[in-house]
């Protein structure tokens, strides 16, 4: 018998809306922040622990309704440094840990704050002729996704054969 059991964990962390940049889950990222509402977002989520819950922003070129111009599901990532660039924008190395999904945006003293929720389904029982089957799958869709990229980094590729043996 087959049984499948969803652990959600509930979290508040600083929301940074990114434009222009996806973070996934086991990759490590670095993009540059200039808004004020996301430098004190990163500057919170550093003095809270070093984790903050990174999301796409649809319309880049908006930049007052944050809250209804944003993905529904984002990252939650691990803030590994931090510099301060010569223009005053914080230039950010974060590692994302797992995605999210959001239950409320709400505004903080200068910053978005997310309630979230964690998802993860754990599958007991599974027959093991369909999950060998569902690895091929799963192989041939991430050998087409690394196709899609001219030049993937190494890192990007290694990430995905950790998780996924023999990609190619």
């Amino acid at each position: 018998m087959i049984t499948y059991n969803e652990i959600c964990e509930k979290y508040t962390l600083p929301l940074l809306p990114m434009r222009g940049v996806i973070a996934f889950p086991g990759v490590s990222i670095s993009f540059e922040v200039g808004r004020s509402f996301s430098k004190v977002a990163l500057e919170t989520a550093q003095k809270l622990g070093s984790y903050i819950f990174l999301v796409a922003q649809k319309d880049h070129s908006e930049e007052e309704k944050i809250i209804h111009n944003i993905e529904n599901v984002g990252v939650i990532a691990k803030i590994k440094q931090v510099i301060t660039s010569s223009d005053g924008n914080l230039k950010a190395v974060v590692e994302g840990i797992a995605r999210a999904e959001i239950v409320e945006v709400s505004r903080a003293s200068g910053y978005y704050i997310a309630d979230i929720t964690k998802k993860a389904i754990e599958v007991e029982g599974y027959p093991e002729a369909k999950k060998e089957a569902l690895l091929r799958s799963i192989k041939t869709k991430a050998s087409a996704i690394i196709s899609m990229f001219p030049t993937p980094s190494k890192e990007f590729i290694s990430k995905i054969r950790e998780k996924i043996p023999n990609v190619t």
